[in-house]
């Protein structure tokens, strides 16, 4: 393998690891902003005093939210 083969070996692999680097950003991105979503609504949940209707319609909320993001509730 002569000098231009290795080189431009080498940069179609950091091409590569570019790509893969940034999608595993954006994954993250994606799971921060989910974190945040459900934190903010923790906080709520444990800071708010609440009727039972409106206690019922978190719940309900809750549920849905885990349910949207592929996860079951218990």
């Amino acid at each position: 393998m002569n000098t231009e083969d290795k080189i431009e070996w080498l940069e179609k692999g950091n091409a590569e690891w570019r790509d893969l680097a940034l999608r595993n950003a954006q994954q993250v991105r994606a799971a921060q902003a989910t974190a945040r979503i459900a934190i903010t609504h923790l906080q709520q949940v444990l800071n708010k005093s609440w009727t039972y209707a409106e206690q019922q319609t978190a719940d309900t909320a809750a549920r849905d939210w885990l349910m949207s993001i592929g996860s079951e509730p218990t």
